[in-house]
């Protein structure tokens, strides 16, 4: 996910524009993901401010991933805006650092900014904590197991509060 910048370096307040694809990326999600439903979409500018370059853009992608409460799988749409400062690096900076923590600014060399660790943070950090198929998903029976958003199973919740069990037992006795 290389842009090459070489036509704005020198020249303050110019931009580029930039649309690519982008197949899979090789990311750990804090959840059951099978993969990408379809291709990474990443588009925007990069634009020359005098200290540094922004980068403006937006990514577009779906994710088939596992509802959190029935376990379906199913297509989950990504359309993420981002934002990111890239500073030219010195020779003396250590390499394998891809950007300053303190400041946010990610580190280039050359003539080319690399997008794939900002990729990479902001789908990391723009998705749900809850994978959920659908806000009103029932889940599975906590007994048997079985879905509930297709058809209600023949358990019963009896789950009664330990401090009323005593009551339930009283009510119990009278029948």
């Amino acid at each position: 996910m290389k842009i090459d910048v070489s036509s704005i370096v020198g020249d303050k307040a110019a931009s580029v524009d930039f649309d690519f694809q982008v197949e899979r990326l090789p990311l750990v999600f804090p959840f059951a993901v099978s993969g990408f439903a379809e291709p990474i979409r990443v588009s925007g500018d990069v634009t020359n401010t005098g200290k540094y370059l922004l980068v403006q853009g937006r990514i577009e992608t779906g994710l088939e991933v596992q509802c959190d409460r029935c376990l379906r799988t199913f297509e989950y749409p990504v359309d993420l805006e981002f934002s990111a400062e890239y500073k030219k690096r010195s020779g003396q900076d250590d390499p394998l650092r891809l950007f300053d923590d303190e400041d946010q600014v990610y580190g280039y060399e050359g003539t080319t900014l690399d997008l794939t660790q900002v990729v990479e943070d902001e789908l990391a950090v723009g998705m749900p904590i809850k994978m959920l198929c659908d806000e009103e998903c029932k889940g599975l029976c906590p007994r048997c197991g079985h879905n509930r958003n297709e058809s209600e199973c023949d358990c019963r919740d009896e789950e009664v509060d330990p401090r009323l069990e005593a009551l339930r037992s009283l009510l119990a006795s009278k029948d």
